[in-house]
C-alpha cells in the first residue's frame, strides 16, 4: 500500500478530479472510500451524477429540468456503484483510520481518498508541523496495513504563482517538510500561464516525486463544469 499526495492551488479542480478517479475505480475495480472534509454530501452526489451522464454539475445545481432528466438514467445505472462517501466538517486522523479499517473489513475497499490533507486534525497540543507529520505517518501506516493505496489531496503554496516557471516543486506543497518523508508519490495539478496571466488548457498532471520510478508530466482532459 502506497501513500500518494496530489496537490493543487484552489479552484484547480482537484476535488472533482479525485472524485472522478474514485468513481471510475468503484465502477471497474472495487469499493472506494472517499472522505470529504470540504465538500458536502449533496455537492459530491451532484458531481458524481454528472460524471457518467450528459448533464453538467452546473445544470444539476441550478435545478435544470432537462439536466435532471438526463441525469436520471445515470443515477439508475450507477445506484449500486460501491463508492462510499463520508462527509465530516472536522475529522481526526485516528477516527479516519478507524473508519477505513472498518470499511476494509466489512466492504473490502480497494482505495481510500481523502479531501484534503490540511483539514485533517491530530493532537491539538502539538505544533502544526508535528500534527502533519503524524497525519502523514498514520496515513502511510494505514496504506501498508490495509495493503491498498491511500490518496490524499493537498494545497500548493501561493509561491508557485509568483514564478515564471509554474511547474510545481515539492517545496511548493503546503507543509511538505512535515509530510515528505512518508509519501511514496507526490503529484500536482496545474495549468501553464501566458505572460498576461491567462491560463492555458488542458490541465497538466505532474509527478514530482516517485520512490520507485521516474517523474514526468501528462496532459489530462478535465471539464470543469462537470
Amino acid at each position: 500500500g502506497e501513500l500518494t499526495v496530489i496537490a493543487a492551488r484552489q479552484k484547480m479542480g482537484k476535488s472533482g478530479i479525485a472524485l472522478q478517479v474514485g468513481f471510475h475505480i468503484a465502477q471497474t475495480v472495487g469499493p472506494v472510500l472517499f472522505f470529504s472534509i470540504e465538500m458536502s454530501e449533496l455537492q459530491i452526489g451532484l458531481r458524481t451524477f454528472a460524471f457518467d451522464g450528459e448533464a453538467t454539475a452546473d445544470e444539476l445545481f441550478r435545478g435544470d429540468e432537462h439536466g435532471w432528466k438526463r441525469a436520471a438514467d445515470t443515477i439508475s445505472r450507477n445506484v449500486d456503484v460501491p463508492l462510499f462517501i463520508k462527509e465530516y466538517p472536522q475529522l481526526h486522523i485516528a477516527k479516519l483510520c478507524a473508519i477505513a479499517r472498518r470499511y476494509k473489513r466489512e466492504r473490502n475497499i480497494r482505495l481510500v481518498i481523502v479531501d484534503y490533507l490540511q483539514l485533517i486534525r491530530a493532537n491539538k497540543n502539538d505544533t502544526r508541523e508535528l500534527q502533519v507529520s503524524q497525519i502523514g505517518q498514520d496515513l502511510k501506516a494505514l496504506a501498508k496495513s490495509l495493503n491498498i493505496p491511500v490518496v490524499t489531496l493537498a494545497q500548493l503554496n501561493a509561491n508557485v504563482e509568483r514564478r515564471d516557471d509554474k511547474r510545481p516543486r515539492s517545496s511548493d506543497v503546503r507543509e511538505s517538510d512535515a509530510i515528505g518523508g512518508h509519501v511514496d508519490v507526490l503529484a500536482a495539478i496545474w495549468r501553464k500561464t501566458l505572460p498576461h496571466g491567462q491560463t492555458v488548457e488542458p490541465v497538466i498532471f505532474s509527478v514530482i516525486l516517485q520512490r520507485m520510478a521516474h517523474s514526468g508530466d501528462a496532459e489530462i482532459g478535465w471539464f470543469a463544469s462537470r
